[in-house]
C-alpha cells in the first residue's frame, strides 16, 4: 500500500492561525501571503520561533477533518508518517507541542520524522503547505498541497485542496495517476 507523508504545521495543526491568535491578534491568517510569516508581523525569525515554543498546546487549533481523515486513510491500508521540518535547536518546544498534540488526538502511534529535505524520502504522496516544495519538479506528481494564503501562487503546479474533506478522493486519483496502490 502507498506511503503517505503528512506535514504537521499548516497541514494538521493551524500553527500560523494559533500563533497569531495568541501573540499577534491584530492579524488574521488570511493576511499572511508569504511563507516567512515573521516578516509580515514585523519580528525576527528567532522571535517567531521563541513564540512558537511557548504556545499553549491546548490553544493550538487543528484543521477540521484532519484527525478523522488521517485515521480513515490508515484504515484503508495506507502507511502514514508525519514528516516535519524543524530545527532541533531552535524548535525544541514546537517538537514537544507536535508530539503532545498528536498523542492527544490519538495520532501519536504514527512515525514522526524531522527532516527538512522531504523530497529525498520514498513516499508516494507528500501532504504539505510549504510552497518551496514545488521547486523539486521531480516530485511534483507526489505533492498534495494544502491551500493556504502563503502558497496560492503555486497551487496550480501540483495537486491541491483547501480542506481535508477532499483528500481521500485526491489521493485515490494521485495513486492511479502514479501507477501505485
Amino acid at each position: 500500500m502507498a506511503k503517505i507523508a503528512i506535514d504537521v504545521d499548516g497541514v494538521v495543526i493551524n500553527l500560523i492561525g494559533s500563533w497569531l491568535n495568541q501573540f499577534h491578534p491584530e492579524y488574521m491568517m488570511e493576511d499572511i501571503k508569504d511563507w516567512n510569516a515573521y516578516k509580515f508581523v514585523g519580528i525576527s525569525k528567532k522571535q517567531m520561533f521563541q513564540e512558537w515554543d511557548i504556545l499553549n498546546p491546548k490553544k493550538i487549533w487543528l484543521y477540521p477533518g484532519a484527525v478523522t481523515i488521517i485515521h480513515n486513510l490508515k484504515s484503508l491500508g495506507y502507511e502514514i508518517f508525519f514528516l516535519t521540518c524543524k530545527d532541533r535547536k531552535l524548535n525544541k518546544g514546537m517538537i514537544e507541542h507536535d508530539k503532545w498534540i498528536l498523542n492527544y488526538m490519538s495520532l501519536g502511534n504514527f512515525p514522526y520524522i524531522i527532516n527538512c529535505e522531504k523530497w529525498k524520502y520514498a513516499f508516494d504522496i507528500i501532504i504539505e503547505d510549504n510552497p518551496g516544495i514545488v521547486n523539486h519538479t521531480d516530485i511534483r506528481h507526489k505533492i498534495l498541497l494544502m491551500e493556504r494564503p502563503w502558497n496560492k501562487h503555486v497551487v496550480s503546479l501540483v495537486h491541491s485542496t483547501p480542506s481535508w474533506y477532499k483528500i481521500e478522493t485526491i489521493i485515490e486519483r494521485m495513486i492511479k495517476e502514479n501507477g501505485r496502490r
